[in-house]
């Protein structure tokens, strides 16, 4: 993608030029643009390495103060992903205005040429890294209550839910996977585990998707969190799946391990364990609105969602060589090593 593209849809967006192409798409005011996109600010690229990053960002910048973030997907056919995740952080407005300026306000969503462009606003904050979290105890405490702020959405049964969350991912594997993959087997496993969700009722909860490093920043000196890269929000996902993402992230940040070799035995104890600090933070969550006797079976369901969801991430088809790579990165993915702990946990 040239560097010259990204500046364009700014200049156009800032002219008012650029307008909606349909429906489900929208921008705010010209007026509101100049503010976000000043003239003569430069946009900064970030293009992730990783091939299963989804998109490429650029930050409209000025003195050393992002005011603008852009998103565009790295490849035209990926255009539903910045559109969902505009739709997310409009709907989380809406149903939250008191988490208002701890995450980004989508302020448009066009298309312009081949791609569709996000554009929102910037969170302004110092990142929540682990040592910070080791640093500074209390920032663990403002994290697991920006998590609990999150809005409910309904209530459905836990059977459904895995439908619409957990089986299109599923599948996806089923259909790459050859008959006899480990992966299949820890499927498998999975679903046995989650079945206990199956005709109960269950909340629906606005989702973040990935409430971790480096997605959360401290604001207002420490007393509140933001967070950005919405991408994998759900406006009505399942309860816990945040919340098992976040004290992951806080007890591996705790212990100050890095890499799944020295995770996986942190998670056992921290997460897993019945006495598990993190886990009784969990089981006091979540029992009062879905029951204590869900709460394995919403732990599996999480790390299932985070190990698969890297499956909408890669393009895949017939090639036989496509598909191994997708399999072989899955494979090769700190989530799946997560799952499959989390699974024999359960088990």
């Amino acid at each position: 993608m040239p560097a010259t593209y990204l500046e364009g849809v700014v200049a156009a967006l800032r002219a008012g030029t650029l307008a909606p192409s349909g429906p489900e798409e929208w921008a705010e005011p010209a007026a509101r643009m100049s503010a976000l996109l000043p003239e003569g600010a430069p946009v900064l690229h970030v293009t992730p390495a990783f091939a299963e990053s989804r998109h490429v960002v650029g930050l409209v910048v000025r003195k050393r103060r992002v005011l603008g973030v852009l998103k565009t997907p790295r490849g035209a056919w990926d255009a539903e992903g910045v559109l969902h995740e505009g739709t997310v952080l409009r709907r989380l407005h809406e149903l939250a205005p008191d988490l208002r300026g701890t995450a980004p306000e989508a302020v448009a969503c066009v298309t312009a040429g081949e791609r569709r462009v996000l554009v929102e606003t910037a969170v302004q904050g110092e990142p929540l890294s682990h040592a910070r979290v080791r640093r500074e105890p209390s920032s663990a405490d403002v994290a697991i209550a920006w998590v609990r702020g999150l809005p409910e959405t309904g209530r459905t049964d836990g059977g459904q839910a895995l439908d619409a969350l957990l089986e299109p991912a599923a599948a996806r594997l089923e259909d790459l996977a050859p008959a006899g993959h480990p992966l299949l087997d820890l499927l498998a496993a999975t679903r046995e585990q989650t079945a206990p969700l199956r005709g109960r009722e269950v909340p629906r909860v606005l989702e973040h998707g990935d409430p971790a490093y480096p997605n959360l920043f401290l604001l207002d000196g420490g007393r509140r969190l933001g967070v950005v890269d919405w991408e994998l929000g759900e406006v009505s996902g399942l309860p816990g799946h945040d919340l098992v993402q976040l004290l992951a992230f806080l007890a591996f940040a705790r212990a100050g391990v890095h890499g799944v070799a020295d995770e996986v035995p942190v998670l056992r104890r921290d997460l897993l364990a019945e006495d598990g600090w993190a886990r009784r933070i969990l089981h006091d969550e979540l029992a009062p609105t879905a029951g204590a006797d869900l709460v394995a079976p919403l732990v599996a369901a999480a790390w299932a969602r985070a190990a698969l969801r890297l499956l909408g991430r890669v393009r895949t088809g017939e090639d036989t060589h496509t598909r191994e790579r997708a399999l072989a990165l899955l494979e090769s993915s700190r989530n799946v090593a997560l799952w499959r702990e989390a699974v024999a946990a359960a088990g």
